[in-house]
Order: structure tokens, then sequence, then C-alpha cells
């Protein structure tokens, strides 16, 4: 059945767009479709039956649907190309409907909360039948069937939010079977069940909506890259022979399409023209490896002049003694009669260590190596 739903989509693109695009708006159609039947189903019986936590799980299938469809319009805006005022493509807007979809489920989450304090309050008096609980046994079935389809074309599509309305779909069936245990146990217990079900529920949306916000304010902030893609670019550019190290490389994320930048040290003794050809190549390699546009910017060092490989050593030295393990661009300038170390020091964003201090105590063991020699350190200092 999964297959065959995938396939018809493909079958119809007949405008020979991105796969994983096509079978996510497939996907997106058919759970707009089911959802609307969810919550005319749920919301008949809930009314009928007066059971606020039917009435809430109707809402969150209502809210799904709403995600469905807002998801369908920001994939029709995200494969718009790049254009003179967007040079980057369309792809964010993903987040921009990830923020709207998080604060209209926050919303529903809300509302069902003040109506089930107030069943709480003053409970409903509940109106149960075979076919209801049919109903609700047939709702249950079918948001387990959505989760493993949702699952199956965000493997196909290598979409993460196929993948986590896969994860809403099970949590779904499980609050639908919470209201339905709620319902039967209400016929022989005496107590606001329905209601402090329908708490739950509405305990579960406001969770999902708070999880969606923070990732997607996460995201528009700027998270930490993929570890795993940043590890692989790294030692991609470090198996060419003519590439000495490799820091500062950033990653940002538009959509599916990923942008970045890094720093490749090199021997300032190689010929300038052959070291260019080589990182081009890199370029494009990293490009069609992991599809991701990056610009590497040429730092010269020179470890082979005796005097700088010296101060290189004790610095790194001293360093290593207190835990910091990566430095990159060191130089030894000559410039206006000053003796000049220019070197970037790595730190974690949580040091405790005192930057001045660590200048201070660098330019020291320097200059006790040398007197006749006075050297100012220029320290940059780089997190992460």
């Amino acid at each position: 059945m999964n297959s065959w739903i995938v396939n018809v989509a493909l079958k119809h693109n007949k405008k020979n767009k991105d796969e994983g695009l096509v079978i996510a708006n497939g996907a997106s159609m058919v759970g707009i479709f089911l959802n609307i039947v969810l919550v005319i189903m749920k919301l008949t019986i809930g009314l009928i039956s007066h059971s606020v936590s039917i009435v809430n799980d109707s809402l969150n299938n209502l809210s799904d649907c709403v995600s469905n469809v807002i998801a369908l319009l920001s994939y029709y805006i995200a494969e718009k190309p790049a254009d003179k005022h967007h040079p980057y493509g369309h792809q964010r807007i993903e987040y921009i409907a990830t923020l709207f979809i998080g604060l209209l489920i926050g919303y529903v989450g809300i509302q069902g909360l003040i109506e089930s304090i107030q069943c709480i309050i003053t409970p409903n008096e509940l109106n149960v039948s075979l076919n209801m609980l049919f109903i609700l046994v047939l709702s249950i079935v079918i948001k387990l069937w959505m989760g493993q389809f949702y699952k199956y074309c965000s493997i196909k599509a290598g979409n993460s939010t196929l993948k986590a309305a896969s994860v809403d779909s099970y949590s779904d069936s499980l609050i639908t079977s919470a209201s339905l245990i709620s319902l039967v146990l209400s016929l022989y217990v005496d107590l606001p069940l329905d209601g402090i079900m329908g708490c739950v529920v509405a305990f579960v949306i406001l969770k999902q909506a708070y999880e969606l916000l923070k990732d997607c304010i996460d995201e528009l902030i700027s998270q930490q890259p993929d570890e795993q893609l940043s590890k692989d670019i790294v030692e991609t550019i470090l198996k060419d022979d003519l590439v000495l190290g490799v820091h500062d490389l950033t990653l940002h994320y538009y959509g599916k399409t990923v942008y970045g930048s890094g720093h490749v040290e090199v021997s300032r003794y190689n010929d300038l023209m052959n070291i260019h050809n080589h990182v081009d190549l890199l370029e494009r390699k990293i490009a069609h490896d992991y599809h991701v546009n990056i610009t590497l910017h040429i730092d010269p060092i020179d470890l082979q002049d005796p005097l700088t490989n010296t101060y290189y050593h004790l610095v790194l030295d001293y360093l290593n003694m207190i835990n910091i393990l990566h430095i990159h661009d060191f130089r030894l300038i000559q410039q206006d009669n000053l003796n000049i170390l220019q070197f970037d020091i790595v730190l974690p964003y949580d040091t405790k260590i005192d930057t001045d201090q660590l200048t201070k105590t660098l330019e020291y063991i320097c200059n006790q190596e040398n007197k006749d020699f006075p050297i100012v350190c220029e320290i940059t200092y780089d997190y992460q």
C-alpha cells in the first residue's frame, strides 16, 4: 500500500520535480484527507457523548490537518529558485511555517486545557454507545497506519518533517486509546475521568508545541551544525597532500541547501596556482559528496622557519598543560620594529579561562626564551 501510493505520486511527476519533494507533497495530501475524516468522526461523537477528551482529540487532529496544509504551501514556496531578493533560495520558509504550526498547536492545547479543567469542576454526563467505541477504535487503526506510512515516506524522501509526523501519529493513537479507556471506565467509576483525560491530552498537545517551537527557534537563531557532516568534510579536506590543517568550518542551513566556509592551512612555500587548483577540487568534491556549497580560504603558514617553530612548540606545550589542544594560523610577523606572534586558540563555549591572563602568560613564556627578541602576542580566541 505504501509503495503503491508513492509510485502513484512519482508517476504524476510531470514537471520532473525533486522526488523527495514529490513524495513529501503526496504524503501531506494523504494526511490532510485522513485527518479531515478523523476530525469529522471524533468531533461528531465527542459532541454527542459530551466528552471533552474526545473533542480535544479531534482538535488535535484538526491542528495536524492545518499543519499539513501549511507544510504543502511551504513546500510549494520552498521549491522556487533563488532570485534577486532571495539569493539563497526560499527554503527557509519551512522554518516560518513550522513556527506558525507550533503556535497553532499551542493555542489548541491551551483551549483544550481550559475546557478540560471546567469539565473536572463541572463534569458532563456522558452518552456512550457501541458505535462511538467502534469509531474510536477505527481512528486508532487509521493513526497507526499513518504513523508507519509517514515513516516509510520519510525514509524514501529523506524528510525530517515526515519523520516528525510519523512520531506525532503514533502519539495521537496513544491519546485516542487513552480517551477510549477513560470513556469506558467512566461508565463504572464515579470520577471526572473524561476531564482528567482531557487535561492529559491537552498537556501532550502543549508538549508537542513546545518541542516544535524550540527546534524551530534553535534553527532560526543558529544551531550547532551536524557533527558527523562536519567531521566528514574535515576528513575529506585533510586527505589532500597539500593541506596541513583545517579550522573555522561553518555550515549554514537553508532548508535542504547547505552553505559552508572553512580555512585550510598550507605551506607558504607551495606554488599559489597549484594550491588554488587543489582547493578548487576540494570544493567541488565536497559539493558532490555532501551537497554542501563550500568556500575554502587559504591560510599560508611557515613552520619550517626555526624561530617560528621554536615559539610554536613553546606555546603548544604550555596550552597542552592546561588542556587546550588546538591552535591554528600560527605565524611570526616583524612589523614596525615589533615581533608579533599571531595565532588563534580554540576554546570550548563553557570555558572559565581568563583570556587576558592567558595572553599575558604566553607573552611572558615567549619572552623568557629570548630576552633580546621581545615578543607581542596577538591572539584570536575561537569558541566551539
